[in-house]
């Protein structure tokens, strides 16, 4: 009994902290000149830091969106019907198109109600203020209204045009259903235009950019000072250079493109200058790169060097930074000293990290880890005698008080990557070694 004892007790003591790099034989030339690498360079990938932006504007920004796509899919379907003739515009209002309106007004209303509750809590919100009164008096309100009317004047020009010939129904005065299309369609494009707006807005005014990269600056430096365990933090990159010779980074076949466009403007004017453009025979021609540019729009190689994608404008600043379209995350990639797979190294890696990271939000890295089998067991049994004794549970305050940084919003910091998966790794191996071996040897 005192064996397994002593046996159960060091077993419940196990802990995993190997450094895998002094488990290969150091006599190996080739192991030295890793070591070497490693000590020069820092260990492989990086510890990766997120520093996140949550405001009360997210949600405007995701509904905007939705919204600017829903309302572009009524507009593809309805715009090309306006230059047919009216017959087909009334076909596509009975045979489906009013349903997809009516849809689209219904997630206008929805989101209108939703901004009013979001206003309720933050009634002094002048920008939550002016973006509900656009919804209901300039989005919602206006598009019903212009379909309402539409509607109108379809079931009149359908009335007026029931059991008449193709030379009576040329005859028929179709001004104001055409005016009533006319006045539609404008609403939703202005509806598209309005969504941009309010977009562009939160992202420019409302979104947390210059906070974001006020507090990364601040963290960056004293993440650096910690010069036994981390090599550099990069979080921005110099893309002046690169944008402006951004031609290097495009396909041969569209330089070639791009070039013969250029030689038929060329001639184009050329041929202007001879003789007055009334006489030229040729097709205007202009000068267009949208196709190309949207070509490499959303191109891995262009936007790893620069976010302004537009083939011919100069750079318009010398740095860029980690941070998402949305403005709300950056990333900072962070270069450790020693390999991921040192565990201790690792570990005190990450807890430095978190505890300078707590100087901004005090709730940096501080998550609930996975529970093993027997841990959820005890859990759900707490939690049934709770229930069954009518105990309630106390609920613990969430951080957004404690991180907030005005009445808009708060950061969170955490930290990911491969050092970070190598600790949890390690932890839940070490804890199903101390539950499983005190079993496996009292049995």
């Amino acid at each position: 009994l005192l064996i397994t004892g002593f046996l159960v007790y060091h077993a419940s003591q196990i802990e995993i902290r190997t450094r895998f790099l002094d488990l290969l034989p150091e006599s190996k030339e080739s192991v030295r000149d890793l070591e070497k690498v490693v000590d020069l360079y820092g260990g492989e990938g990086f510890l990766v830091g997120v520093i996140e932006w949550n405001y009360i504007y997210k949600d405007n920004i995701t509904w905007s969106r939705k919204m600017h796509k829903e309302t572009s899919l009524v507009k593809d379907e309805f715009a090309p019907l306006v230059e047919k003739s009216p017959v087909e515009l009334l076909s596509w209002i009975n045979s489906g198109g009013e349903t997809k309106v009516q849809t689209l007004l219904e997630y206008y209303q929805t989101i209108n109600e939703s901004t009013r509750e979001q206003l309720a809590e933050f009634s002094d919100d002048k920008f939550l203020n002016a973006v509900s009164q656009v919804l209901e008096k300039e989005i919602l309100s206006y598009t019903t209204t212009k379909w309402e009317s539409l509607k109108s004047e379809a079931e009149k020009l359908q009335g007026e045009l029931e059991g008449k010939s193709d030379q009576e129904k040329a005859a028929v005065n179709m001004d104001a259903f055409f005016k009533a299309v006319d006045l539609f369609s404008y609403a939703l494009q202005d509806n598209l235009d309005r969504f941009d707006l309010i977009i562009n807005r939160i992202l420019e005014r409302k979104g947390g950019e210059a906070t974001l990269v006020n507090v990364a600056e601040k963290l960056v430096k004293k993440l650096e000072q910690k010069t036994d365990l981390i090599k550099y933090v990069e979080y921005k990159f110099q893309t002046n250079f690169i944008k402006d010779h951004l031609l290097y980074f495009i396909e041969d076949i569209d330089l070639l493109d791009i070039k013969n466009r250029i030689q038929k403007k060329i001639d184009y004017e050329r041929k202007s200058q001879l003789i007055s453009k009334f006489l030229v025979v040729d097709k205007p021609v202009k000068l267009d790169f949208k196709d190309i540019e949207d070509k490499y729009e959303n191109s891995t190689k262009v936007l790893k060097v620069s976010s302004q994608t537009d083939l011919f404008d100069r750079s318009d600043k010398d740095y860029e930074y980690y941070i998402n379209k949305d403005k709300d995350r950056l990333l900072l990639l962070i270069k450790p000293s020693r390999e991921s797979t040192d565990i201790g190294f690792a570990t005190t890696l990450v807890d430095t990290a978190c505890e300078v990271a707590r100087e901004y939000d005090p709730q940096a890295c501080l998550k609930k880890e996975r529970l093993t089998l027997i841990e959820k067991f005890y859990a759900s049994v707490a939690d049934g005698f709770s229930s069954l004794f009518g105990i309630e549970k106390e609920e613990k305050k969430g951080g957004y008080q404690q991180r907030e940084i005005n009445n808009t919003g708060f950061l969170s910091i955490g930290y990911t990557g491969r050092y970070v998966k190598k600790i949890e790794d390690a932890k839940y191996i070490a804890k199903d070694l101390k539950t499983i071996s005190p079993v496996a040897l009292v049995l």
